[in-house]
C-alpha cells in the first residue's frame, strides 16, 4: 500500500485544500478569486478568528455588532475562541444547505440550529450564542472580504456545476476528520464519471 501510495505522489498532484478547491475552479492559488473581480483576502481561519474574537468580546459594553462583550453562559468554556471557530466552519459555514448559495453566505439560523440538534454537551442558550458571535464573526469577513477555506469549497462547487471547474481522476484525503461536510461533498463533485472513490 505505501509503494502504491508513493506511485500516486509521484504521477500525481499533491494540494493543499485552499490549492485543491482553487485548482477545481481554475483560479491560481496566488490570484484572488471574486464573483465580482474584486479582492479578497484568503487569510479568514483559526488565528484571524481568534484575533477578531479578543478584539471584540471582552468587556461588557456593546461592541460594534450591537451586541455586549460577555458571552453568557459560555464565558466558563476553556479556549471559548476555538471552540467558537469549530461550530463557525463545520456549522455555521460548512454545511451542505449552502452548496447553492455560493461564496461568503449567511447561514440560516434554522439550519444551523437543525445541524447543532445533536449536540448534547451545550444548552439551548449556549446555541444561540454561538450563532450570535458566528454571525458578528461573518459580517466581518465579509466587509474585509476574507475567503475561507469552506468559501473556496463553494467557488469550486459553482464552477463545476456551471461546467467550468476541472475535474479530477482521483483523491487522497489525508485527515479527513478535519474537512467540512461541504468540502467533502465538494471534493466528491469533482470526481471525474466513473473515478474511484
Amino acid at each position: 500500500a505505501r509503494r502504491q501510495l508513493e506511485t500516486y505522489a509521484i504521477k500525481g498532484n499533491c494540494f493543499s485544500l485552499r490549492e485543491f478547491f482553487c485548482y477545481v475552479a481554475n483560479c491560481q492559488t496566488g490570484e484572488k478569486p471574486s464573483k465580482d473581480g474584486g479582492d479578497i483576502t484568503l487569510v479568514s481561519d483559526k488565528s484571524t478568528f481568534t484575533k477578531w474574537f479578543n478584539q471584540y468580546y471582552t468587556g461588557a459594553e456593546l461592541n460594534k455588532y450591537g451586541r455586549k462583550n460577555e458571552i453568557k453562559p459560555l464565558e466558563e468554556k476553556t479556549d471559548l475562541p476555538q471552540l467558537i471557530y469549530t461550530y463557525y466552519r463545520g456549522v455555521f459555514k460548512g454545511n451542505t444547505s449552502l452548496l447553492n448559495a455560493g461564496a461568503n453566505t449567511l447561514a440560516k439560523k434554522d439550519d444551523f440550529f437543525e445541524a447543532m440538534s445533536d449536540e448534547i454537551t451545550l444548552t439551548d442558550e449556549e446555541k444561540e450564542s454561538i450563532f450570535e458571535v458566528c454571525e458578528d464573526y461573518y459580517k466581518y469577513a465579509t466587509s474585509n472580504r476574507l475567503l475561507d477555506d469552506n468559501d473556496l469549497a463553494l467557488l469550486a462547487y459553482s464552477a463545476l456545476k456551471n461546467n467550468h471547474g476541472r475535474k479530477v481522476k482521483n483523491i487522497i484525503i489525508d485527515e479527513i476528520q478535519d474537512l467540512t461536510t461541504l468540502q467533502i461533498h465538494v471534493m466528491v463533485a469533482s470526481l471525474r464519471e466513473g473515478s474511484r472513490n
